[in-house]
């Protein structure tokens, strides 16, 4: 090996040497501070965090939030209500006619009653038609009456010739033979002429208070058909005439509803009383008093309803305890309230508070909803009658629930519907809804 083969290993040698102590100790630390001091820092800061963690108010548990839902209620009052039974229906007369004259004639006058709605009374002089030749009549046939009358005279002086005669023959003759001879037929003939006479001059003398046209009853003209001048005879329509005593309106009911009605019959029983309204015309506070009069024999040939006849009294308030009361006028459509025959034991809601058809929610003691079944024994259009589900004073819940659950809790307003009174002693219950029962 050459001289500069040996500086060349030594060379190698020496750079392969182990590394100086100070070269070591850098190093390490150099280790602690990129590993160590991030590691501290993060653990100093969590220990700050959780410090001011636990510093800070303390977040409270909140109390379960409850909705309250308020009812309106009403108590459950006993007694005996009424029933009514609401119905529709139209005026119509209950007399009308056609009025002709009973013999032929001109016609000389009219009266000022005799115009289309123009009143009159019974007895009154329509229109009068031209007496003369009745009245002449009637005169000839009282000669006739006073002829026949002297015919009778004169044989009744024949007959006493006739007996002097038969008594100066002295003979004895047969009852038929004496009757012959005493001009009995000739006496019989001359009293049937008479009696003939007499009933013609009855004829012509109700022939002439026959011109003078009456009225047959209290009424109305409804049309008027001659004037003066007309000629008339028996088959010549006059007017026409509606009596005013009484109207009557003919309504249509369920049959069913006809066991709460009282119709007239021959033991006496009177029939039931009626209201009778007209809100367009009337407004809805007027109303005029009427009572059924007659259960029709036929159903309406439409709906299959039973037909009453309603009576209403001096229906255009022409007496004088009626002006202050509105009119009613033929072919009027109005609504009838029949009074029913009551019933005891019961207690009225209206058909609005009813659930289901037949159930009603009652608010029990304890604050809790209950869904009862109810027994109905009247409704109409507007109210129900109950007569058993419901005890005496219970209060009736009259308000909407949108969700209701039997036993749910509600509350108990202070106030009740209108026109409702209700019990104080539960005035003050509470009933809550409580969100984890839904």
């Amino acid at each position: 090996m050459n001289t500069n083969q040996s500086s060349i290993l030594e060379k190698r040698q020496s750079h392969s040497c182990p590394p100086a102590p100070d070269v070591e100790k850098n190093k390490f630390s150099f280790i602690i501070w990129s590993v160590l001091f991030p590691v501290t820092v993060l653990f100093v800061g969590g220990l700050i965090t959780l410090h001011l963690l636990g510093s800070g108010p303390q977040a409270k548990p909140m109390p379960k939030v409850k909705n309250v839902v308020l009812v309106e209620t009403i108590p459950a009052l006993y007694g005996t209500s009424p029933t009514v039974i609401n119905a529709m229906g139209v005026v119509k007369a209950a007399q009308t006619i056609e009025l002709k004259p009973q013999v032929s004639g001109e016609v000389t006058a009219i009266s000022d009653q005799l115009i289309p709605g123009g009143n009159f009374t019974k007895g009154n002089t329509l229109l009068q038609i031209n007496p003369k030749d009745y009245q002449l009549l009637m005169r000839q046939q009282a000669s006739q009456v006073a002829q026949a009358k002297n015919n009778i005279e004169l044989e009744k002086g024949n007959q006493m010739v006739a007996q002097r005669e038969l008594d100066l023959l002295g003979e004895q003759v047969s009852e038929f033979e004496k009757g012959l001879m005493l001009r009995q037929p000739q006496l019989h003939s001359l009293e049937n002429d008479l009696e003939v006479a007499e009933a013609q001059y009855e004829q012509a003398q109700l022939d002439l208070e026959r011109t003078k046209i009456l009225a047959p009853f209290n009424g109305m003209i409804q049309s008027r058909d001659v004037n003066i001048g007309t000629w008339v005879s028996s088959s010549s329509s006059l007017a026409t005439l509606i009596g005013t005593d009484r109207y009557w309106v003919e309504v249509s009911v369920p049959e069913d509803q006809l066991q709460w009605i009282s119709v007239p019959d021959n033991e006496g029983k009177q029939g039931a009383v009626v209201k009778i309204y007209n809100p367009a015309a009337w407004g809805y506070e007027n109303f005029r008093q009427g009572q059924v009069i007659q259960l029709l024999p036929s159903l309406e040939s439409q709906g299959r309803m039973a037909r009453l006849l309603i009576a209403v009294n001096d229906p255009m308030s022409i007496d004088s305890g009626n002006f202050d009361k509105p009119k009613v006028l033929i072919d009027s459509f109005v609504r009838v309230a029949i009074a029913g025959v009551p019933v005891s034991h019961s207690f009225e809601i209206s058909r609005e508070f009813l659930r289901n058809g037949k159930e009603l929610w009652v608010l029990k003691n304890d604050g809790t909803l209950d869904v009862r079944d109810v027994t109905i024994a009247f409704k109409n259009q507007e109210n129900v009658l109950i007569t058993a589900g419901i005890d005496e004073k219970e209060e009736l819940i009259v308000s909407s629930l949108s969700t209701p659950v039997p036993g749910m809790l509600l509350r108990r307003s202070n106030t009740v519907a209108s026109g409702m009174v209700g019990d104080n002693e539960t005035s003050n219950q509470y009933v809550q809804y409580d969100n984890e029962k839904k």
